[in-house]
Parts: C-alpha cells; sequence; structure tokens
C-alpha cells in the first residue's frame, strides 16, 4: 500500500478546515450571549411594565374597585406576562387563578369590590407588583381566603333570602 504524503494544499485545507469549525463555535456562543442579554432586558423591561401597570391602577382605584376594572387589568397583565414567554408561566397560573375569582365575583352579580374584600384583593396586586416573576403560592392562598369568604357570604344571602319568604308565624 502507497502511503500518501502531506501535501502543502492538504495541510492548508486542514487549517481553513479547523479555522472554518473555530469560527462557527465562536458565533454559536456569541449567538448564545445576544439570547441571554435578550431574554434578560425582555423580563426586565416585563417586570417594569407590570409595576407600573398596578401603581397605576392603585393611582385610580385607592379605596375600592368595579369588578369590569379588575377583570380588565388581569388581562392586561395577563397579556404582559405572554410577552414574558417561559419566565411569565408563573404569573400566568396566577392570574389565571385570580381570573376565575373575578368570573365568580360576576356570576354572583357582584359590581363592586370595597372594604375588607378591596384590601385582600390590593394585597394580592401587591404581591405581584412586588416580584412578578415569582412563584404565586401567597397570592393564591389569598385567594383561597377570599373564596371561603366569598362561599360564606353567599351562604348567609341564601339564608337571609329564604327568611325573606317566610311569614312570621310560619306560613310560606
Amino acid at each position: 500500500m502507497e502511503k500518501l504524503k502531506d501535501t502543502p494544499e492538504q495541510g492548508e485545507q486542514a487549517l481553513l478546515e479547523k479555522l472554518d469549525s473555530r469560527i462557527r463555535q465562536m458565533c454559536v456562543k456569541v449567538r448564545k450571549i445576544i439570547e441571554i442579554g435578550q431574554q434578560i432586558e425582555r423580563r426586565r423591561t416585563g417586570k417594569r411594565a407590570i409595576q407600573r401597570i398596578i401603581g397605576d391602577y392603585f393611582v385610580t382605584h385607592r379605596n375600592a374597585t368595579k369588578v369590569v376594572d379588575l377583570e380588565i387589568l388581569l388581562e392586561r397583565l395577563n397579556r404582559e406576562a405572554r410577552m414574558l414567554g417561559v419566565d411569565g408561566e408563573d404569573l400566568k397560573r396566577t392570574l389565571a387563578i385570580q381570573l376565575d375569582c373575578v368570573a365568580g365575583l360576576r356570576a354572583a352579580n357582584q359590581v363592586e369590590i370595597g372594604g375588607d374584600e378591596w384590601k385582600r384583593w390590593r394585597e394580592r396586586l401587591e404581591l405581584i407588583r412586588q416580584n412578578p416573576l415569582v412563584t404565586r403560592e401567597a397570592v393564591t392562598a389569598k385567594t383561597s381566603d377570599t373564596s371561603s369568604a366569598a362561599k360564606k357570604r353567599d351562604k348567609s344571602e341564601l339564608e337571609d333570602e329564604q327568611g325573606k319568604d317566610v311569614l312570621p308565624d310560619g306560613d310560606v
């Protein structure tokens, strides 16, 4: 068998292939660094936008809010969370839970949220505002507290309505 000799052209070709490979690896690394930077910036601007939206809402809704206004706020925050991509998944789940609560309020024909109930909603929104990208167990816990309070309120309202239908002497 004849042994192939390395010619100058073969040596140059090997160097060019090696250089090409290294340049491609470097381009992939630079692309990854750019993507990470873009993700960090999206996260930062998305977080600021959510904080600003909630802050603006608190300015116009200090002591109470209409259920419709709260629903609009939560839907707007949900759109912002979608723009965050994977980073906004926890927030989207939390907002879905909150939107379900608002749907329950609307189903009960509640028009406005005020007093202690508004304080609880405001606390939930404040928790989201503090750090929108963190898991929301505290917000969910506040939601379940409110849900049980709403169930108790609904039960007492139902009992009141039933009591109105009964005459004092017990005849219906």
